[in-house]
């Protein structure tokens, strides 16, 4: 209970059995001793790092806007849809607010676009830098 390390007693509590030191041992009726073993601590897994992610598309403000026009809808109309404010679509579609991916989502069911794209985290081309046509050009485009 007191979470002492030390030797265990196994002690009836309350009607639950309990490993606990002898000092703890008085608030129940003890039962017998238990040797405490040494625990190893538990390794804990590092997280994996995720490789590819979803993003918003750069033009999000334009898509949004053209598609909105393509429907012949009012931006209040739009919001009204999708259960949001006339000023967040406003914001939107000037650019001044990218959607988070929940809103983007819904934009892409009420508007029929694609606004969510998937980015893989890709390694980046290593240049070899023993070869002897290198370049400053080459470097600059990425040669492999």
């Amino acid at each position: 209970m007191c979470g002492r390390n030390t030797k265990l007693v196994v002690t009836a509590i309350e009607g639950s059995q309990m490993n606990v030191c002898e000092n703890c041992s008085r608030f129940g009726k003890v039962l017998g001793e238990k040797q405490i073993t040494e625990k190893k601590p538990a390794r804990k897994k590092l997280p994996e790092i995720e490789k590819s992610f979803e993003m918003i598309d750069r033009d999000f403000a334009r898509i949004v806007k053209e598609a909105r026009d393509r429907l012949g809808l009012e931006q209040h109309q739009l919001a009204d849809k999708i259960a949001e404010k006339e000023s967040v679509i406003h914001r939107i579609e000037a650019g001044l607010l990218e959607p988070p991916i929940k809103l983007a989502k819904k934009f892409e069911i009420a508007l029929r676009i694609k606004l969510i794209v998937l980015y893989t985290d890709e390694p980046a081309n290593k240049v070899n830098f023993k070869s002897e046509a290198l370049t400053i050009g080459d470097l600059i485009k990425g040669k492999k």
